[in-house]
């Protein structure tokens, strides 16, 4: 039978790829240099000179075969704009392809979706009455809200919770308007309804957003950057924030290549850290203001460095308890500037507000006055240069646009930063460098430390302590229409132009760009309300990419860096975040598992040498650090070199005379743990160097010190968060030896099928926080935290850990971080 025949479009198809797949070659004679005189090594220069047009021939086959197959417009986007709904919802594809992929849609007969159906023809059926009118009057209730500037900030805060018929909250609504235009108690200086929210002595209001939107922010704020963050990730609700998770699409590799401080690091990953909040503490004596930051970070925050304007990075106390990470910077010798995580904000303003005297001292609130991005990888600088420019003659910009085309930041001094006054970002037509890549040389390192720059970085940052000096960054804000109408009128006089001329009503922006030592991020700290505009031309900058909470907790892994506040147990937030939390959520979800299909802990196979312990000791829900302070406050008391773990004749001691258990084995240390489950008080604090004599009475209430620590597995697999780590005994150093050097088989294969000696129950040291596979390293690793008794009088640092619900020991080597 002979074959069917192919239709006219099948034949074009075929074509088409065949030739898309066809490499083209050039017909010529061996070149005599493209080998060495004896002719056996191959001269690359001449050989890629001379087959040039080979090279390009295939690169161009590869190009055409990738798009041969592609024969709709949704099928050719990147994979960062791919839908699934691209295939049918035209609104998912960018404007300038819609017209092409309507036509493809029109000549495939397709179906349009709901959301598309408006483009080309009127619904049949109306609104009814009662809907048009309530539809009409909510376009009044907008309209009379966005009207002028002080309508504006007139919206009552409980008008989306009254109750009420909506004429009622129309004439509710014009009440406020006309006592907001009588009252006029906030002066607006531009049409876009941006203002200063700063609190004086007292915690500032929340930002006024959309009338739409207000009843959806009652409880949890949104950042400036939430309805663009929204559609690309997934979001949370935490701290009194909305904040973003992690992106909808893959991210894990690319974090890792990009931010991950790595040579190959091509682009940067950013991320809208405006939920860090912010508080700016006035005094006029500077020894008082002094003698407070040694209050506050036990004087390393005071040393002459930091007051010299170097940004600090550590831990902050509240009557010499630890309370959590933060980070301050010195603006004048008369105020500082102090960076925390959301969750500990209000507990610290509200002890520093009740303690400090408000005659001498101004604390302010800036949490929703001052926002913040935070951006990482080798190309932070250089997608910076591309949206920063400079209202006027600046030095401090002048050694930005020097240092923008370094890619290792490592090679800058730890004290450099950046203020200037900067222009709307918005008068970039297109974002490009604004200097070309040049060579860093060491005279240009020196330069940095120019001391003329100090007097323009000292009157930036009074801008930005100053409320007024940030309310009149707004002066004369414009609106996208009006830079609409500049950018046609510039390019009807001048042609296309990339840079819209501006002039002396135009805003001045002041602007801080920090860089912090330890995770090499860059921050730029400018007013709330001119966070969206830097977001969306960043965006716009090829290889920069948005991150979330996610990505931060990766870097900080990857890095060896403790996260705040997952990796922070000696701290009351970080404590609730792990024991309280995590544990109430992994709990729920192994009860909600019928009995067959869940893991009885306490039912595994012998995981220590004695056979009366059963299963995991502690809760396997978290890292049980009230378990551990018993344990060790118990072994340190017993102070034995053999320990026993029962005596045979009897299983517990008990005091006749209080009726309370006396430790006298091991056993008694579980008997005790049995009884006070539950912790009062925070149960471990951060090593000081000092070890306390323990008392049996002070076993169950005295902190167990601990010390942060890294891990790298030695051999395969990879740790997971709660994972315990435990001393190698001394009868098993041996066995633990071999597995470092790596026991062989015939064939010189490493054998990991050894039967495995297990440690004591006893052995327990501390728990990994974080565990998992580590890029960076290519292999398992963790960070964590152990018992400084434990590491007292060990000069090895080969450990076992064994994941939660696991029978399986690895070795790995511990290495103590600095906090």
């Amino acid at each position: 039978m002979p074959p069917k025949s192919l239709t006219k479009s099948q034949q074009f198809k075929r074509d088409k790829v065949r030739n898309a797949r066809q490499i083209r070659s050039e017909a010529s004679s061996v070149n005599p240099e493209e080998f060495s005189e004896s002719g056996s090594i191959l001269n690359i220069p001449s050989f890629v000179s001379s087959r040039k047009y080979e090279i390009k021939q295939l690169q161009q086959a590869v190009h055409n075969s990738k798009q041969s197959s592609s024969t709709r417009i949704f099928q050719v986007l990147p994979r960062k704009l791919r839908r699934r709904t691209a295939s049918h919802n035209v609104k998912r594809i960018p404007k300038r392809l819609r017209h092409r992929a309507l036509k493809e849609m029109k000549k495939s007969q397709q179906q349009f979706t709901q959301g598309t159906r408006h483009l080309f023809d009127k619904r049949k059926h109306g609104l009814s009455s009662r809907k048009l009118y309530r539809a009409r009057m909510m376009v009044n209730l907008l309209r009379l809200a966005s009207k002028t500037q002080s309508m504006k900030l007139g919206i009552p805060q409980d008008l989306p919770t009254t109750n009420g018929t909506l004429r009622s909250r129309i004439r509710l609504l014009q009440k406020e308007i006309k006592a907001a235009r009588s009252i006029n108690s906030r002066k607006l200086n531009n049409k876009l309804g941006s203002y200063d929210s700063t609190g004086f002595n007292t915690l500032a209001e929340k930002p006024l957003g959309r009338v739409k939107y207000m009843k959806r922010q009652k409880a949890f704020t949104w950042l400036p950057t939430h309805i663009w963050n929204a559609k690309r990730s997934h979001m949370f609700k935490r701290w009194g924030f909305h904040l973003p998770w992690s992106p909808t699409q893959k991210i894990f590799r690319l974090t890792h290549r990009l931010a991950g401080n790595v040579a190959t690091s091509d682009g940067a990953m950013m991320c809208d850290t405006s939920f860090m909040c912010d508080m700016i503490i006035q005094c006029k004596d500077h020894n008082k203001l002094k003698k407070l930051v040694q209050q506050l970070t036990k004087g390393r925050a005071s040393l002459p460095k930091y007051i010299n304007r170097q940004l600090f990075t550590g831990l902050m106390y509240l009557d010499s308890e630890c309370v959590g990470p933060c980070s301050l910077l010195w603006c004048t010798p008369n105020s500082i500037l102090i960076r925390l995580h959301p969750s500990i904000y209000v507990q610290v303003f509200g002890h520093l507000n009740s303690e400090l005297d408000s005659n001498e001292f101004c604390v302010q609130d800036c949490r929703f006055s001052l926002g913040s991005i935070t951006i990482t990888g080798g190309k932070s600088l250089y997608a910076l240069s591309h949206i920063l420019r400079s209202a006027s003659t600046s030095e401090s910009y002048r050694q930005f646009k020097l240092v923008s085309s370094v890619t290792d930041t490592t090679v800058l001094p730890q004290k450099i930063m950046f203020a200037f006054d900067a222009i709307d970002p918005r008068f970039l037509v297109n974002p490009k460098a604004c200097s070309k890549k040049s060579q860093l040389t060491e005279d240009d390192i020196l330069s940095l430390e120019n001391q003329s720059v100090e007097e323009e970085i000292s009157e930036t940052l009074n801008k930005l302590v100053d409320a007024e000096g940030r309310n009149e960054s707004y002066r004369g804000q414009s609106t996208l229409k009006q830079l609409a109408a500049r950018r046609a009128a510039m390019k009807s006089s001048t042609g296309h132009s990339n840079l819209i001329p501006s002039n002396n009503n135009d805003s001045r922006i002041p602007i801080l760009l920090l860089k912090e030592h330890e995770s090499q991020q860059w921050t730029l700290i400018i007013p709330w309300f001119w966070v969206l505009p830097f977001w969306y031309q960043l965006n716009k900058v090829n290889r920069v990419y948005h991150m979330g909470i996610k990505q931060f907790q990766q870097l900080a892994f990857e890095q060896r860096r403790l996260n705040f506040p997952i990796d922070y147990p000696f701290t009351q937030v970080g404590y609730d975040e792990d024991v309280v939390y995590k544990k109430d959520v992994l709990q729920k979800l192994w009860n909600r598992k019928p009995p067959s299909k869940r893991l009885n802990y306490m039912k595994l196979g012998s995981l220590h040498k004695e056979s009366l312990v059963k299963g995991e000791l502690g809760s396997p829900f978290c890292c049980d650090w009230n378990f551990l302070r018993i344990l060790q406050n118990g072994l340190k008391f017993l102070g034995k070199e053999k320990l026993d773990y029962m005596n045979p004749s009897r299983t517990s001691t008990f005091d006749v005379d209080s009726g309370t258990i006396s430790v006298r084995h091991v056993i008694d240390i579980f008997k005790l743990y049995e009884k006070n489950r539950e912790s009062t008080s925070l149960p471990v604090h951060i090593f000081q160097g000092t070890v306390e004599t323990i008392v049996e009475h002070s076993i169950i209430s005295k902190s167990l010190p601990i010390i942060p620590v890294s891990c790298s597995l030695i051999g395969r697999g990879h740790p997971k968060d709660h994972a315990r780590i435990y001393a190698i005994p001394e009868e098993d150093k041996s066995y633990w030896t071999n597995v470092l050097k790596g026991t062989l088989k015939s064939n010189g294969k490493i054998k990991h099928d050894n039967i495995q000696p297990v440690p004591h129950c006893f052995n327990l040291i501390g728990y990994l926080t974080s565990g998992s596979f580590n890029l960076s390293q290519g292999r398992g690793s963790g960070v964590g935290f152990v018992s400084a008794y434990a590491l007292q009088d060990k000069n090895e640092n080969l450990f076992l850990i064994r994941n939660c619900g696991e029978t399986v020991y690895r070795l790995v080597k511990l290495y103590q971080l600095q906090i």
